[in-house]
């Protein structure tokens, strides 16, 4: 983390070592419309905008209800087990049809650290009240 934080760009009294297990951001391409993320945690509890923090110490950014986004998860410190990842197109505030939207959800593991990971996952939502299962992160 150290090393990553030396051959940093910006000036190193503006840098942090914000390291986190799981980071999960998820923006879209289409102005004016709700799309929601959704995490199930591996004890079931679930992170969302009604649901903005949990007791294993995950974080869901604030709801964007008309407008591109992000929205987005972030965990320090994860436990054994499955997270479900969910994309939900709640609503559409445009006075014209669209035909869906699509989305992009950018999952890491070990954010800012020497072994982050990262995948991109495209989804295309047809229509609002659209609920997608975007996949799982598993931690052993």
């Amino acid at each position: 983390s150290k090393k990553l934080l030396a051959n940093h760009p910006i000036p190193k009294q503006f840098v942090m070592d914000f390291g986190l297990d799981v980071r999960i951001s998820m923006a879209w391409d289409t102005d004016m419309v709700d799309v929601d993320l959704h995490v199930i945690e591996p004890s079931k509890e679930e992170v969302y905008y009604g649901h903005r923090y949990s007791a294993l110490g995950s974080m869901i950014s604030r709801d964007f209800t008309g407008g591109f986004g992000p929205e987005e998860m972030m965990l320090k410190k994860s436990v054994k087990g499955d997270f479900t990842i969910k994309c939900n197109y709640y609503a559409s505030h445009q006075q014209s049809l669209t035909g869906g939207t699509t989305i992009l959800v950018s999952v890491f593991t070990n954010y800012a650290k020497a072994n982050e990971k990262k995948q991109m996952l495209t989804i295309r939502l047809q229509s609002n009240k659209s609920n997608f299962n975007c996949g799982t992160i598993t931690f052993a």
